[in-house]
C-alpha cells in the first residue's frame, strides 16, 4: 500500500465525516488503472495531484484543503481502506467483483457451458444505468451516475444527476478530462459556485493543452491572467 495514497484516504476520511471518502479516494487510484503497491514517481505524482484536485479541492476549495493536507493524521478509529456495502452493491464493476470461488462451485454443479451461458447472458443483460436508478438515496444515486459518465465520457448522463452542483462536476470532469471547452462553457454562470467550476474546467484545459488562447475564454480578467500565468510558469495549483 502506498504510504502517500493512504495519507490522502485518512484525511478523505477526516473530511467526508467517514467512508465516504476513502471511496472516492479508492475510485480515483482505480480510474487511473494503477497498482498503488507498484507505481512510477511520476504516475505516483500524478495520481497524488489527481486525489487532490477531483476529491479534496472540488469539494470544499483550496483553502481548506491546504489545513486538511497540512495535518499529521495516524490513526482513527473506525477507518478502513475497503470500500462501503452500497458501493459493493453496486453493478457498476460487477466483473472486478466476481467471486470465482462461487463461479468454480457453479462449474461443478451446473457444469461449464451452463455457467458460461449464465454469465453471458448477465452481461449482456446488465444495464448500469438501472442500477443507478434503482438507488432510493439521492446522494448514492448521484454518485453512481457520476461515475458512469465519467467513465463513457457522456455529459448526458451527467443530466441525469439530481443535485445541480453535482450535475455540473460531472460536466467540468469530463470537459477537464477530454480536454474541451465546449463541455466547460455548457457549466452555467448564473451562480457563484458554478461560475469558479466553470473558470476552473476552463482554466484546467488551457493548462494541460498549453493554451493561452484558450484563457481567452474566461470572461473575469484576474482569473485570465490567472490562467495565462500557470501555464507561462509550468506548474498549477489547481489542475
Amino acid at each position: 500500500m502506498n504510504h502517500n495514497i493512504e495519507d490522502l484516504r485518512k484525511k478523505a476520511w477526516v473530511l467526508y465525516g467517514g467512508q465516504e471518502g476513502v471511496e472516492r479516494v479508492n475510485w480515483e487510484v482505480r480510474n487511473a488503472g494503477v497498482n498503488e503497491d507498484n507505481i512510477s514517481p511520476k504516475m505516483e505524482k500524478y495520481l497524488l495531484n489527481k486525489i487532490i484536485k477531483n476529491v479534496f479541492i472540488e469539494y470544499v476549495g483550496m483553502e481548506r484543503t491546504r489545513e486538511i493536507l497540512a495535518q499529521d493524521i495516524k490513526h482513527l478509529r473506525g477507518y478502513h481502506v475497503g470500500e462501503s456495502k452500497s458501493d459493493q452493491e453496486s453493478k457498476i464493476r460487477i466483473l472486478e467483483k466476481f467471486n470465482f470461488k462461487k463461479l468454480v462451485l457453479l462449474i461443478l454443479a451446473l457444469g461449464f457451458a451452463a455457467v458460461l451461458g449464465f454469465i453471458w447472458f448477465y452481461i449482456s443483460a446488465f444495464d448500469p444505468l438501472e442500477a443507478c436508478e434503482s438507488r432510493k438515496d439521492t446522494q448514492v444515486r448521484d454518485n453512481c451516475f457520476m461515475i458512469v459518465a465519467v467513465d463513457r465520457m457522456n455529459v448526458t448522463v451527467c443530466d441525469r444527476i439530481v443535485l445541480e452542483n453535482a450535475r455540473y462536476n460531472c460536466y467540468s470532469r469530463i470537459g477537464r478530462s477530454m480536454n474541451s471547452t465546449d463541455i466547460c462553457l455548457m457549466i452555467p454562470s448564473h451562480d457563484i459556485e458554478l461560475i469558479d467550476l466553470r473558470q476552473r474546467c476552463i482554466m484546467c484545459v488551457a493548462f494541460d493543452t498549453n493554451s493561452l488562447r484558450t484563457c481567452r475564454l474566461m470572461d473575469n480578467p484576474g482569473k485570465q491572467a490567472e490562467c495565462e500565468s500557470q501555464i507561462e510558469r509550468g506548474r498549477s495549483l489547481i489542475c
